[in-house]
């Protein structure tokens, strides 16, 4: 730990300095000798129990753990800021040719659906849209407007791929 972050931390009460700790990517201290304090590397699956074993732990004095250490923890819901999706569309209206298949590629992260909105525009209404999209309150004139939840590959703290055919999943 730097130096400047360990004198910072030194009049602290125990609340905020584990704050800080764990701001900084720190395993935050125990408040007193017998408070075990673990530091995981990875991230757990939401809403699940989870065991945790020591054995054969010698402390510094060589003494052996006299009967394995067991713990279960049971993680919370997931926040629902720690879901994402990323879709290669860099706009926010996209034109594609009508004589080809719209293909979407979505990677997603802790996501169990993912939510689709299109609006089917010819000319006229794509030009109304142009012209007005910036406007309070404006809404496309589309030919067909289509909402739709999508069904995504979930893997938790994993990047899962999917691909979807608008015209064939969507509309």
């Amino acid at each position: 730990m730097p130096w400047d972050l360990q004198k910072s931390l030194e009049s602290l009460p125990l609340d905020q300095k584990n704050k800080k700790l764990v701001e900084s990517g720190y395993c935050p201290e125990g408040d007193d000798v017998n408070t075990f304090v673990y530091a995981i590397d990875q991230r757990l699956t939401p809403e699940t129990s989870t065991t945790f074993q020591l054995q054969n732990v010698v402390d510094e004095y060589g003494e052996k753990l006299p009967t394995p250490f067991s713990q279960t923890v049971k993680t919370g819901p997931l926040n629902p800021n720690d879901q994402y999706a990323y879709i290669g569309l860099n706009n926010e209206v996209n034109v594609y040719p009508a004589n080809v298949p719209l293909v979407l590629n979505f990677q997603s992260v802790n996501a169990k659906t993912l939510k689709i909105e299109v609006c089917e525009l010819d000319d006229a209404g794509y030009l109304d849209y142009t012209l007005h999209e910036y406007n309070d309150g404006f809404t496309p004139k589309c030919l067909s407007h289509v909402q739709k939840d999508l069904p995504a590959k979930l893997a938790y703290w994993k990047t899962s791929n999917q691909r979807y055919d608008v015209e064939k999943d969507v509309l």
